[in-house]
């Protein structure tokens, strides 16, 4: 059982994994490093006392977060001549999986404050890094973005009830976001420039 519940969010069971964002690349033709992936996550309860209480406004029951790191963006860079550098792919988010079940007649999830949802599940991509901008006096291209990552599948399995008290209190929320792709840069050139393209999204689980 959870009480009272800090301003940011908080839950009965939490479980989270992040990918690192991609770092910034340096100058001249160089691009954006990758994002990192998220991983997998499990979570699951049982038993014959299998219930989760929570009071308080913005505590979760379930929370379950899997998220791929954004990618890094591509250094920008002046010269005679030349291409920008690429913005980092976005990491993959993992797969989550929840299972829940118990043998009593009055198992349930239960939560009494505003915005406190029963179940939370969210598998994200990361966002693909911005193209570099070129300044060149001959011709030149901006950086190309970096896709977007794919997000995981997001399961439950559960013969549990939910009940929700509060204003805005989801009773579940299970969601698979693909991460978007990145902006191409800008060419600045006096003769020809020729501005980077703008990157494919990610794949939903």
């Amino acid at each position: 059982e959870v009480q009272n519940g800090t301003p940011a969010i908080s839950a009965a069971i939490a479980a989270r994994s992040k990918g690192g964002a991609g770092g910034q690349g340096p100058s001249k033709d160089e691009s954006g490093g990758n994002g990192g992936n998220g991983g997998n996550i499990t979570l699951g309860m049982s038993g014959t006392s299998a219930e989760i209480r929570t009071t308080g406004d913005n505590v979760y029951g379930i929370l379950g977060q899997s998220i791929g790191g954004l990618g890094g963006s591509g250094g920008d860079s002046t010269a005679l001549a030349g291409t920008g550098g690429g913005g980092g792919f976005g990491g993959n988010a993992g797969n989550i999986v929840l299972t829940l079940s118990g043998t009593s007649d009055d198992k349930f999830i239960s939560t009494t404050g505003d915005y406190a949802a029963g179940i939370v599940l969210h598998s994200v991509g990361g966002g693909g890094g911005t193209g570099s901008d070129f300044v060149s006096v001959l011709g030149g291209q901006g950086g190309n973005g970096g896709n977007g990552g794919d997000a995981g599948s997001v399961t439950v399995n559960s013969d549990m009830g939910i009940q929700t008290a509060g204003d805005h209190a989801f009773g579940m929320v299970a969601q698979s976001i693909a991460g978007s792709g990145g902006a191409g840069g800008i060419d600045t050139s006096t003769v020809v420039g020729l501005g980077g393209d703008g990157a494919g999204g990610g794949t939903a689980g």
